[in-house]
């Protein structure tokens, strides 16, 4: 009776921490933030190509799975090409994350761990965050788990040929929709068969078991087909290549075994800062938990299912194929939060009360992190690059004549708003592009004659607006502003989080400046 009692009062506390944490990503989602840099560069692909031309490799260094970019195409065409489409298959993705995420939990341990796990995957900021972004990094997520459930089904389903042909129906169309689905189909699908030789102390070739075999089978020629349609251009790029590579998402090729080794242990503890989200000293904590939850989850023979997926990215990095960094990893991040919770579990359920009582409270302090940054979202939006209300403010003080030059980081940002404002060609100036691509993130002599040169064009004109969004680097910024307000006068500005316009006089043609 006390544990029935337990149960539901565990499944009543599940469904309230569903219910806030949903509410904040609605919340948010209402918001309706403007487009941040790389949303825009995403969604000025999806705008501007038709279904067939998204088959294609993207523009502006953009890659996403061909079923994700065809859901958003559907949303813009059904919903109008706005923020609110465009993150609408997002938000479901983070929305069912959640009850994901409870069934996960849920196949392990009813104690208070599932109340851990839901916490942990409902307020840590960058589950929320990634639930509202124009990318495919909540619906990877959510796929991960997803795929987890979905190779635990094929276990005891397959002895039926009906639920063998929806299993292999159910995982042959999720890589098209995730390009991270593979390493959760092919590492859960490897994990559950370590776990099936295991028990049986090897395998016993029955019907059910060949079943199981061609329902794997069917998962592997869906990506091959998916990996020769779209996923051979997007890892031919070499310039998405290096721009990881500098950001120590892949090891050095020159590396023995023992730093390749060591680089795989740094990667793996620094998920759990970014992108999952715990500070110092919490990230420790996250990873104690999480080891002794692998050995919670190697007692129940479950280890290599959960842990597989992980492997498989970290092999794939180090054969160059996939960086293991950033929110390139956070489909993964679920998985890390099952082991989290399972290492609570473990611990709170010793029989040394010193032990239970300190698991006890880092766990509730632990939890309490993302709380403690999260329910105020609530009531406070979460802005990146307020581009929106700084072009209104643009139109709102415009007079015939007036010139608009976009600084061109934020050129793409600016062209998704194009239609919505009434701007035609004519009527801007797109800043001249970077060379970051080629000599790095600094400004070099080459790039700085670019941009001068660029900005010369402006020379002449009296009200000269200038919009910087998306604009990170500081030395570029210190070029360009400086340059303007010798060449001229500032007589207006306007400014929001992420984003700002300044308006000058540059009348004066001829003035010299040393910049």
């Amino acid at each position: 009776m006390q544990r029935l009692k337990t149960l539901i009062t565990t499944d009543i506390m599940a469904g309230i921490i569903i219910l806030i944490s949903g509410l904040i990503r609605l919340i948010q989602y209402g918001f309706n933030r403007s487009l941040w840099g790389d949303e825009a560069s995403l969604a000025v692909n999806l705008v501007n190509r038709s279904y067939g031309e998204l088959l294609r490799p993207l523009d502006y260094n953009q890659g996403a799975p061909i079923g994700f970019l065809w859901v958003e195409k559907l949303a813009t065409q059904l919903f109008g090409n706005n923020e609110y489409s465009l993150r609408l298959f997002p938000l479901l993705g983070g929305l069912a994350m959640l009850l994901l995420m409870y069934v996960a939990v849920r196949r392990y341990t009813k104690g208070p761990a599932v109340l851990v796990a839901l916490v942990l995957v409902g307020f840590l900021p960058s589950f929320i965050y990634f639930s509202t972004e124009v990318k495919q990094y909540s619906t990877d997520a959510a796929l991960t788990l997803g795929c987890l459930l979905l190779a635990q089904q094929t276990e005891t389903k397959c002895s039926s040929g009906r639920q063998s042909v929806v299993l292999a129906l159910l995982g042959s169309v999720a890589v098209w929709f995730s390009h991270t689905a593979v390493f959760a189909l092919a590492g859960a699908a490897v994990g559950s068969l370590l776990k099936t030789w295991w028990v049986q102390k090897g395998f016993r070739f029955s019907s059910a078991l060949i079943k199981r075999l061609l329902v794997y089978l069917s998962w592997l020629v869906s990506f091959g087909l998916f990996y020769l349609i779209s996923l051979q251009d997007l890892g031919a790029n070499q310039l998405l290549k290096s721009s990881w590579q500098g950001r120590g998402a892949f090891p050095n090729p020159d590396d023995n075994w023992i730093e390749t080794f060591v680089w795989l242990l740094d990667r793996l503890g620094r998920s759990f800062y970014s992108p999952l989200g715990f500070a110092s000293p919490w990230d420790g904590v996250a990873i104690a938990f999480f080891l002794i939850g692998c050995f919670s989850l190697y007692r129940r023979r479950e280890l290599w299912v959960v842990l597989s997926p992980i492997l498989f990215a970290l092999f794939a990095a180090c054969i160059g194929k996939y960086p293991f960094s950033g929110r390139l990893i956070f489909f993964l991040m679920p998985l890390l939060i099952v082991g989290i919770a399972l290492g609570v579990d473990q611990l709170i359920k010793t029989r040394n009360v010193y032990v239970r009582f300190i698991s006890i409270s880092l766990a509730a302090l632990l939890i309490f992190q993302p709380l403690q940054k999260s329910l105020p979202q609530l009531y406070t939006p979460h802005l990146r690059e307020e581009i929106r209300p700084v072009i209104e403010y643009i139109q709102t003080h415009w007079q015939e004549n007036d010139k608009l030059y976009i600084y061109q980081r934020g050129n793409l940002q600016f062209l998704f708003y194009t239609d919505r404002y009434g701007y035609r060609p004519d009527d801007y100036i797109l800043g001249i592009g970077h060379l970051d691509n080629y000599d790095g993130r600094g400004v070099s002599a080459q790039e700085r004659e670019r941009y001068l040169r660029d900005l010369d064009q402006l020379r002449g004109n009296p009200r000269v607006w200038v919009l910087f969004s998306h604009a990170s680097i500081d030395e570029e910024n210190d070029l360009v502003l400086g340059y303007l307000n010798c060449l001229g006068k500032l007589s207006d500005s306007y400014q929001d989080i992420g984003a700002f316009v300044n308006l000058y006089d540059l009348s004066e043609e001829n003035r010299q400046c040393l910049i």
